[in-house]
């Protein structure tokens, strides 16, 4: 028993980091040189793209792997109608109020400064509102098959996932994670065929971005499947992940150099060691948390708690100051250290002096 409880608390702190490094990712965008994101300053530093591209490759992902073991456990505790009940709460109704109010003042504050129109109508219509909570709708859908699956196909759930627990113990979980981007290609490959992989749902939810991260999020239901399961996950040498991802860079740029060779083999190919690199990535993650985020800490109880208001409410600041930097001309480097430690502080700040402290507040950014 003391083994699960402390798996818990390593997968609660891995949860709220993944959550909160959002304040990093979206502050180096304001420096990142590729000027890619909805505000960007001329001083910038390729360091800051390096850091993006880092966390983008393993922080999301590792989010789903997450989010589908608590997914699993949570269902297996509680009846489907009880399921819903306490996730849509605690997902829609911060999505509907930050939608509302914190990213439309943002859209109209990038309006204002000259970044960006805002139009009203193709603001709702095309889905603009929902900026960086993106995951949530993903979740949402997540949420609802799992769900309907577990009503209706209960058996072949069970069968599908005792099949899937025997490969995994069958074979070193580097051979297993070795073959997940296979999936991932067979997605792709959809679009090849007629699928409309490049389509949304009322301008919220993104087929693309569902079906790309579902892998992930499945695998981590799996591994809520059996006890010890994600110990294995958890326990791959770190320095074997760093040798795959090194290759893998390795090789990406050995076919992509040969500028003659742009047959389908070739393409998947780069694109099979992409996602590879994603999730050898995830691994070190897991990794880390385990080694050392495996015991109860208070401080990390309180990170957890407080990750969904910092990265609700981190957005917008990150917007605010992001143009305040911008217009007195700040150094790359010190203006995301201040960024950064800023957003963070008055995030957290909002969280344990506004959201805890009243009610309203706590059921309209926190759904409880």
């Amino acid at each position: 028993m003391q083994e699960k409880i402390n798996r818990l608390h390593y997968m609660d702190s891995m949860r709220a980091i993944l959550m909160i490094l959002g304040v990093v990712l979206h502050s180096s965008q304001v420096f990142n040189p590729s000027q890619s994101w909805v505000l960007y300053s001329e001083n910038n530093n390729s360091f800051f793209y390096f850091l993006v591209n880092t966390i983008s490759t393993f922080r999301m992902p590792a989010f789903f792997i997450v989010s589908g073991y608590f997914c699993f456990l949570t269902l297996k505790k509680y009846k489907v109608r009880r399921f819903l009940t306490l996730r849509l709460k605690r997902i829609i109704v911060p999505f509907i109020f930050t939608a509302i109010i914190l990213n439309t003042l943002q859209s109209l504050l990038l309006e204002w400064s000259g970044w960006q129109q805002f139009e009203y109508p193709d603001y709702l219509l095309k889905g603009e509102f929902v900026s960086h909570l993106w995951f949530l709708t993903n979740l949402i859908v997540y949420f609802i098959a799992a769900c309907f699956l577990s009503v209706f196909f209960s058996p072949l759930m069970r069968l599908v996932g005792d099949l899937s627990v025997r490969t995994i113990k069958a074979f070193p979980i580097i051979v297993v994670v070795s073959v997940m981007p296979l999936f991932s290609i067979i997605i792709f490959s959809l679009n090849k065929i007629g699928f409309p992989l490049y389509t949304s749902f009322f301008s919220i939810f993104d087929t693309f971005s569902i079906l790309e991260y579902s892998p992930f999020f499945i695998f981590g239901a799996v591994m809520g499947v059996r006890e010890g399961l994600l110990e294995r996950l958890s326990e791959v040498n770190p320095l074997i992940c760093l040798i795959v991802i090194g290759l893998s860079f390795l090789l990406i740029d050995y076919i992509e150099s040969l500028d003659g060779i742009k047959d389908w083999v070739s393409i998947v190919a780069v694109q099979y060691l992409e996602i590879l690199v994603t999730w050898f990535s995830v691994l070190i993650c897991f990794f880390v948390f385990y080694r050392y985020f495996n015991k109860p800490s208070k401080k990390m109880l309180y990170l957890s708690d407080a990750s969904y208001t910092v990265y609700l409410f981190h957005h917008i600041f990150v917007v605010l100051l992001g143009l305040v930097f911008i217009y007195l001309n700040v150094p790359a480097y010190v203006g995301a250290i201040i960024l950064i430690t800023l957003v963070t502080a008055i995030t957290l700040y909002i969280h344990s002096y506004i959201i805890l402290k009243y009610k309203l507040f706590l059921f309209m950014f926190n759904g409880k």
